[in-house]
């Protein structure tokens, strides 16, 4: 007769095998086997006790891929559209509350299931214990709430999965979790130290620096901005999102270098049925006419045209394309064509390899062809790449966001542009962020700005810059120089951005954030010149 095995009260069963090993997780609120992304959790009256955003406490061990039961009993404080979650494979979620009040599935282990759980069975209660439990069975993953199933369907992985719990905007207290059954090694650790020793130049208590392009209130979200300059110099055009990875739709243009800016220009309807993070690009084709392009989606990728220099656009159409995040950058190739590279592989587009994939233009960005996949995540969530060329125009570089958040940034190197990648190399934390773009100084230095997340960063979650050259970027160096250009009372949600370079040697970096407490995201501006940062760091400023 195959026996149990009991934990806490609770009878796992046998899993294939009497002698099923147990694992301890966490134990009498100690934790005995794990790690934590972020700041540590305290132990508090038999519990483990965290709360606050990007604070997950992971599991040392991965689940599966064989069969496993994992059994916890927790207790959610302040669980009202926390989005406090299980997280399973690193970046699915089996969340307690979200923001329509019920259970969510996020993530791309549950495909087509992504959403709102309306009425299950059971719903965890804010500041009441509940008994948690992961099973994988003869193909089968169930989740469960005191006994009573939640959540079940097919799965055969071929690789082990991570675990952990993340509280976000909850407090969470993990008395004890156990798993019986099969685990698996964890991915590789970081090769790169997680913090930087260069000095942080602090432009953000400048006030004077900032313009607001749009302002956000209690009620709308103006997000995920990118910008153009054109070669005037003078006419700068931003396009962002309603709401988070929201529709497309508000557009505005400045005629001053983005001192100030007009009215929203009008944008065909269409705009508002297509998703994420719109594109801006003004792309040349071989017989040298130049258009704007706005592209954008999340899924089939969209693309809206510009003739007349942005004061009207064609309606939003698949370009043939597809991705979670628009192409942030597009690069000339020879032959006069363009190379585009982005990510995709999402709960949308269940049948793509998850990754890195890049497409060629030969008509300046009015078709596409070639969508080929260039770097194929592993224990590496790499995406949201960004194109920058060398300064002899013989080498590309493209750096990418880690998303698992247990790397630091990564580059791929490309000498014969982009029909081949070098392997991915881990950066310093320097350069560890999300949705890099880059310009060069007038002087040659690079100026690159991004999210902050690395770990041992001062000024992590802030919108932030980074000085150097392309030798530090070959060499793997952390830089000259950080510039903190935004700290926001929402920390992480923001850096999206548009960057331009003006004649006079201003820098334009446009991004989204909440400038108040209170008040969601609005779209703002922050202008700097190289010699004001030269001049602080000679001062000692840090």
């Amino acid at each position: 007769m195959r026996m149990g095995l009991l934990l806490g009260g609770c009878l796992l069963p046998a899993l294939g095998a009497p002698e099923a090993t147990l694992h301890d997780f966490i134990v009498d609120g100690r934790l005995v086997a794990g790690r934590y992304q972020g700041p540590p959790w305290e132990r508090l009256d038999g519990a483990l006790v965290g709360g606050g955003v990007d604070r997950i406490v992971w599991f040392e061990r991965a689940l599966g891929p064989g069969d496993f039961h994992l059994s916890a009993r927790l207790q959610i404080d302040g669980l009202a559209r926390s989005a406090a979650s299980l997280v399973l494979d690193r970046t699915s979620h089996c969340g307690f509350e979200g923001a329509d009040g019920e259970m969510f599935l996020s993530g791309g282990l549950w495909w087509s299931r992504v959403g709102a759980l309306r009425n299950p069975a059971r719903r965890v209660v804010d500041g009441q214990p509940f008994r948690l439990e992961v099973i994988h069975q003869a193909g089968r993953l169930s989740i469960r709430i005191d006994g009573v199933e939640v959540v079940q369907q097919a799965w055969n992985p071929t690789r082990a999965m991570e675990v952990g719990f993340r509280p976000w905007r909850a407090t969470m207290r993990i008395t004890e979790c156990r798993i019986a059954g099969a685990l698996g090694d964890p991915p590789p650790a970081r090769q790169m130290p997680p913090n930087f020793t260069i000095p942080v130049v602090d432009l953000s208590g400048e006030a004077g620096r900032q313009v607001v392009v749009a302002r956000g209130s209690r009620e709308v979200y103006q997000g995920h901005p990118t910008t153009v300059l054109l070669p005037d110099g003078r006419t700068l055009l931003a396009t962002w999102t309603i709401g988070h990875g929201g529709h497309c739709g508000p557009l505005k243009r400045s005629t001053d270098g983005g001192l100030t800016w007009g009215d929203l220009v009008p944008v065909p309807a269409s705009w508002t049925t297509v998703k994420n993070c719109p594109c801006l690009h003004r792309l040349v084709d071989p017989q040298g006419v130049a258009r704007l392009f706005v592209f954008a989606g999340n899924g089939a990728m969209y693309q809206s045209v510009s003739t007349d220099a942005g004061l009207t656009w064609s309606d939003m159409r698949p370009n043939g394309l597809h991705c979670v995040v628009a192409p942030l950058t597009i690069e000339p190739l020879a032959g006069q064509r363009l190379l585009a590279i982005y990510h995709r592989g999402h709960e949308g587009d269940r049948d793509a390899t998850p990754g890195v994939y890049q497409a060629i233009s030969a008509d300046g960005g009015l078709t596409w062809s070639g969508e080929r996949l260039v770097f194929a995540n592993d224990h590496r969530f790499l995406c949201e790449p960004t194109l920058l060329r060398s300064p002899d125009r013989r080498e590309l570089v493209c750096l990418l966001r880690e998303n698992h958040r247990w790397y630091n940034s990564w580059a791929l190197f490309s000498r014969d542009d982009g029909a081949t990648w070098d392997p991915p190399v881990e950066l310093p934390a320097s350069l560890t962020g999300d949705r890099h773009l880059a310009r060069y100084a007038p002087d040659g230095r690079i100026v690159m700005v991004f999210r902050d997340m690395a770990d041992g960063s001062p000024t992590r979650g802030d919108f932030v810059g980074w000085v150097g050259t392309w030798d530090d970027l070959r060499q793997n160096r952390e830089g000259q120089c950080r510039l903190r250009l935004l700290s926001s009372p929402v920390k992480v949600d923001l850096g999206y951005p548009g960057l331009e370079l003006l004649p006079d040697g201003t820098f334009v970096a446009t991004t989204y954030a909440a400038l108040a407490a209170g008040e969601k995201h609005s779209v703002v501006s922050v202008r700097f010149r190289l010699d004001e940062v030269d001049a602080k760091l000679a001062q000692g400023t840090r």
